[in-house]
This record gives structure tokens, sequence and C-alpha cells, in this order.
């Protein structure tokens, strides 16, 4: 039997298929797997009963259409509740962000145009049309490991387009990338994030996302790998470290 994988630009690769028959040779997969507008990348896994195979070299990077019988309102509406139905298994909003499914699924929806505020998520109420350009690449990240156990990331704006709001993007070690910030106002360029939401002594790197109202951008070079301290009090017996 075959499954394909399927890899989001800047998402871990994951399966969109079940076991499939050796005969036929192609698979169609349908658009509530994909996220309109998103790129992606194809490979097609091979099992032998339970054991499994490499898989085959990559696609060509395609981009996944907007069908036009669906509005940005539509398509919005349908994102947020499968994306309520996800965080329901691990919790609440906004806790359940932390999670990198729902994480990921929060991501595809604001391509949508999915608005998080004070009064909790939201979709246009009328479709706005095509979507707005996609905002240039902000300088490069640059990331302050802070003796407290936060992190202050810091950029600059886009040379190209233009930049309505920020998400803060962290890589710790080998785990997938993951968005650790709401999003920010266009005029900030720093953002410190709370030792709450890293692991003491582990590794990261930062990028930061721009968003053009429901667009997103390419994100920002990352930063340069940062370890982010274990503040005092934290230690064991209350030391210093050895």
């Amino acid at each position: 039997s075959y499954v394909i994988l399927a890899t989001r630009e800047g998402q871990p690769r994951r399966a969109v298929s079940i076991r499939l028959p050796t005969d036929p040779t192609s698979h169609t997969i349908s658009d509530d797997k994909l996220v309109p507008g998103a790129s992606y990348t194809f490979q097609v896994g091979p099992i032998n009963v339970h054991t499994h195979g490499p898989p085959s070299a990559a696609s060509t990077r395609v981009l996944v259409a907007t069908p036009a019988s669906t509005s940005l309102s539509q398509a919005c509406k349908q994102c947020l509740a499968k994306f309520q139905a996800i965080c329901a298994s691990h919790g609440s909003y906004p806790s359940c962000i932390r999670h990198n499914e729902v994480n990921e699924q929060f991501e595809a929806c604001s391509n949508v145009g999915l608005r998080s505020s004070k009064d909790g998520l939201s979709c246009p109420s009328t479709d706005s049309g095509a979507h707005t350009p996609a905002p240039g690449r902000p300088g490069p990240a640059q990331a302050v490991a802070n003796a407290d156990g936060s992190v202050t990331v810091s950029w600059s704006p886009p040379m190209q387009g233009v930049a309505t709001s920020y998400v803060i993007l962290a890589t710790r070690d080998d785990q997938p990338r993951h968005a650790l910030s709401g999003r920010l106002a266009a005029d900030q360029t720093s953002y410190t994030i709370t030792q709450d939401k890293l692991v003491p002594g582990a590794s990261y790197t930062f990028q930061v996302g721009p968003i053009n109202v429901h667009t997103h951008g390419p994100p920002s070079a990352a930063s340069a790998a940062v370890v982010v301290a274990t503040p005092v009090a934290a230690q064991p017996d209350g030391g210093a470290p050895a």
C-alpha cells in the first residue's frame, strides 16, 4: 500500500491520506485537507504490510487554489469550525494553541481571514474579494536571552510591501516551528517572549512572520541560536548553576 505525505511551507510533514491500494498509482487530495493559497510539496510513502520504506523524492512545490465558489468569509468560518473542534480536544482557547496540531490549524485559518482579539476569534462578515498582497520579508531577527528566562526578539520592517501585523515564530532544537505570540502591532519592532512560553536551558532560533490583513509573507531570516536562561530562583537549592 501507499500513503501520501504533504509538507506545507514552514510546517512538519504529515500524512494526508489513508493507506492506498497498490493500483491505481494516483490519488486526489480533497480540498478539506489543504489550506487554500498555501504552498505544498508531496511525497509517496511505500508500505509492505506493516513495514514502511523510504518515501519518494518530493514533488515540485504547488500552490493550492482557492475555489471561486467559496468566499473568503465562508472559507474562514469553515476553518474556524475545524479549529474549534481540534482545540476542544486539547482544552480551551487560548491555552490549546500551544499544541502543534492546534497551532498549525490556527495559522491555516489566519490565511483565510481569522482574527484574534480580546473578544475572541472571528471571521470577516463579508468577503473582501481577492487576497491582499503579501508583505515582503522583514529584516533578520535578532534574539537576546535575558537572565529571567525570557527572550527579546527584534527586527526591522520589510523593505517591500506593507505589513499590518507580525507574529514571532520559534524553533526549539529539532522541534517543528510554531508561533509564540499573537498578532503584534505594525509599528512594533521588538517583543519579549516570557519565560512561561520557553523551556529553560533549551536552544531556540526565532523568526518574524509579516502579515498584511490576512495574507502571510515570507518570514525573516532566523536569528542566531540562543539558549534560554534558567532563572536563579529555579536552580536546585536556590543556588547558582554549577
